[in-house]
């Protein structure tokens, strides 16, 4: 049975995860800053403890890592900065200190498309968040050779779903729709690739289904391959709910290095795991504003 240790619990992304790993009968423990918290939310089902709790950790001894911890916003201010650092390399190094004996260990990292400026394969963050996890990426290359540990990184596109405590772009969107007072935004250039949370979730659950056939380094790109500009989104909800969006386009700037090109590719998931996201823009949208109400 294989042991998996889970940072970002309480994240967008853990909440959809962990249910699924225990429902697959996976031993889970999970590194949380509040780990009263965490046993609330799961009880016994998981072993909950913070990252100093190394003797738990290293007895527990996971097979896979599955490091979801972040911190992420677009504002540059320097208490942000700091904020950023500390989760996404701090606390990373910390986490990597501690695991660094583990045994056969795949470490699965995860990052943004943020990294990748120009929809390229060359990393060239975006923001000040995308650079501190490209940062991370070199501690976590330091680690895995120097401690003989496998690493994959997941590079998550454009994720929306149900129940997301953090307002995203798609929130914005719908806040528009019937809406007296417009909504401001750029002009709605930005062709961006949007991933439903249940077809995220299943490429990571595909990962540890196939962690042995998974090479050192290797990037899993989580996107549809497919782009849809901001105003084309627009029209995908405003047929989906059969309401019309009150949006001022072109109200605000872009940002200095506003991504306006980000599509996955799919070349890894599909040869190495066979996967490929399942649902159509759509689908996603309609499930999701179903299950928030808004439809």
């Amino acid at each position: 049975m294989k042991k998996i240790l889970i940072t970002g619990a309480s994240g967008f992304v853990g909440s959809y995860l962990i249910p699924k790993l225990l429902e697959n009968k996976y031993k889970v423990i999970i590194i949380s800053r509040s780990p009263k918290l965490i046993s609330k939310m799961y009880g016994k089902a998981v072993i909950a403890c913070t990252v100093e709790d190394e003797e738990i950790i290293s007895n527990f001894s996971p097979n896979i890592a599955i490091n979801l911890a972040t911190y992420s916003t677009s504002s540059d201010d320097l208490e942000s900065q700091n904020q950023m650092i500390d989760a996404n390399i701090v606390f990373l190094s910390r986490l990597l200190h501690v695991l660094k004996f583990s045994k056969n260990l795949l470490f699965i990292n995860t990052g943004t498309f943020a990294e990748y400026f120009s929809n390229k394969s060359e990393l060239d963050p975006a923001y000040f968040y995308s650079a501190t996890k490209t940062a991370g990426r070199y501690l976590i290359k330091y680690y895995s050779k120097n401690y003989s540990f496998k690493t994959a990184h997941v590079i998550p596109y454009s994720l929306y779903g149900p129940k997301d405590a953090r307002k995203k772009l798609i929130h914005f969107l719908t806040d528009s729709l019937n809406s007296k007072v417009p909504i401001k935004t750029t002009k709605g250039e930005q062709t961006l690739d949007f991933i439903y949370i249940k077809d995220l979730i299943d490429l990571y659950l595909r990962i540890i289904e196939n962690s042995d056939l998974i090479k050192d380094g290797i990037e899993f790109k989580g996107g549809t391959g497919i782009g849809t500009s901001i105003k084309d989104l627009v029209g995908v909800i405003e047929k989906v709910t059969n309401k019309t969006a009150n949006i001022e386009w072109g109200s605000l700037p872009y940002r200095k290095r506003d991504i306006m090109l980000a599509i996955g590719s799919c070349k890894n998931t599909e040869t190495v795991l066979n996967w490929k996201a399942k649902y159509t823009l759509e689908e996603g949208l309609k499930e999701m504003l179903k299950i928030d109400k808004i439809i």
